[in-house]
């Protein structure tokens, strides 16, 4: 995930997962390739293609589609809202909320043994504090490094602790 648009007045996040979706996707295409060369061998039989098939083809193809996603926060101050838009193959899901119920993100750990530290990957999760959707939100069905989720989760943080500075000084008489 990386910040693309970072003012006072707005924030966006954009998180783009397509590298392993892709890897995925040629290794379906190479086994297709060997499929159609097991038919043109002499005893090439629709037996051996299909079973083939169902040894590569039928388990990279899922993976490849289950592998890409698109993540978007974005924290709009001028019209009070953070909106969270995820889309994968599962569909586009589209969460507002005002920004006064968002608190903050938070970074959750994959692993729950061992020093943290030595974590290499983490999820990062807005925490909406009221409202009916209340709760935690991740920003990414997949695992990001930890560094990458510890900046963003830190500049989601400061961005909002100087939106409340604003709104407060803006609000007071």
């Amino acid at each position: 995930m990386r910040v693309v648009h970072n003012t006072p007045d707005r924030l966006v996040i954009n998180g783009l997962r397509w590298k392993r979706a892709l890897v995925f996707a040629l290794l379906t295409l190479g086994a297709l390739w060997v499929g159609w060369h097991i038919t043109t061998l002499p005893d090439g039989t629709i037996g051996w293609l299909l079973l083939w098939l169902l040894l590569t083809v039928s388990w990279l193809l899922p993976l490849a589609l289950f592998a890409a996603e698109r993540s978007q926060l974005v924290l709009d101050a001028p019209s009070n809202t953070a909106t969270l838009v995820h889309r994968s193959v599962m569909g586009l899901h589209r969460n507002t909320w005002p920004l006064a119920e968002v608190q903050s993100t938070r970074v959750l750990r994959h692993r729950p043994r061992g020093p943290a530290d030595e974590d290499p990957k983490r999820h990062i999760t807005l925490y909406v504090r009221q409202g009916m959707d209340k709760g935690r939100h991740r920003l990414s069905n997949h695992l990001m490094p930890t560094q990458d989720a510890i900046a963003v989760s830190t500049t989601v943080s400061d961005w909002m602790r100087n939106w409340r500075a604003l709104d407060s000084a803006a609000s007071a008489p």
